[in-house]
């Protein structure tokens, strides 16, 4: 299902033990039709001749796309990046093809976010923007389970994926929501990372001045700081620990 500089681009992820790499485009291609077929046979509610194949088959994507993704964002200067990046949000991608029917609403919390929001901004990484742009359609946004800040983070996320920066742009920021003293930390993250959103595409549309074109990597630098906390010797024994937002 790949073109031959798809193929090439695959081939160049980090090299991670157990995986072969030349074979990687192949166990994404049949990854992919495993999903495909088995949405059919769901819908068409036929039996399952393989038994436990889709299991596996998610359980590898599953695994593909957390490595990847890791890597993606602990290794920012690597040469191979890219591959990692597209690797990951094709992995995203194919387990998100594997739901079938109600969709589970889009979300950015302090644990996890939403495969269909992690495929999309690792495929900008990977500089494969149509690939970006038809995943983005997957972000479903629904008004009754997320606050004013997150759905308008979800919908600039969206239309960043699109290439849709002057509409961005055109949004007004959301006020401020009340909130229980447990999400007010979480808030306040989701606030850093639209103002950071809004200020790539600033950048992006060329309207930022040159003194502003740093803006957008020091918001994320700062949330990124925010979310990863020191914990002092928490097991007596000089190890340390921290306590992260992983989302």
């Amino acid at each position: 299902m790949f073109d031959p500089e798809t193929v090439d681009l695959i081939r160049r992820a980090p090299p991670l033990e157990g995986l072969d790499l030349a074979a990687l485009p192949q166990i994404l291609t049949d990854a992919f039709a495993t999903v495909v077929a088995a949405r059919i046979r769901l819908r068409t509610r036929s039996p399952d001749p393989e038994g436990t194949e889709v299991a596996e088959t998610l359980t590898l994507l599953t695994r593909l796309a957390a490595t990847h993704e890791i890597y993606v964002a602990l290794m920012p200067d690597r040469d191979n990046r890219a591959a990692a990046a597209f690797v990951a949000a094709s992995a995203h991608q194919a387990r998100r093809l594997a739901r079938v029917g109600a969709q589970p609403a889009s979300r950015i919390s302090a644990t996890s976010i939403s495969s269909e929001i992690s495929a999309a901004l690792l495929f900008l990484i990977a500089e494969a923007y149509p690939d970006a742009a038809e995943v983005a359609k997957r972000i479903v946004i629904n008004d009754d389970a997320v606050g004013s800040t997150e759905r308008a983070l979800l919908l600039a996320l969206r239309k960043l994926s699109e290439g849709r920066l002057g509409d961005i742009l055109s949004d007004r920021l959301p006020e401020a929501a009340a909130t229980a003293p447990e999400d007010r930390a979480l808030e306040v993250l989701l606030d850093l990372l639209l103002r950071g959103v809004r200020a790539l595409a600033r950048q992006l549309r060329n309207d930022a001045a040159a003194d502003d074109l740093s803006v957008a990597r020091q918001l994320f630098l700062r949330v990124k700081a925010l979310c990863i906390d020191e914990l002092a010797d928490p097991f007596g024994d000089g190890r340390a620990a921290y306590s992260v937002f992983s989302g």
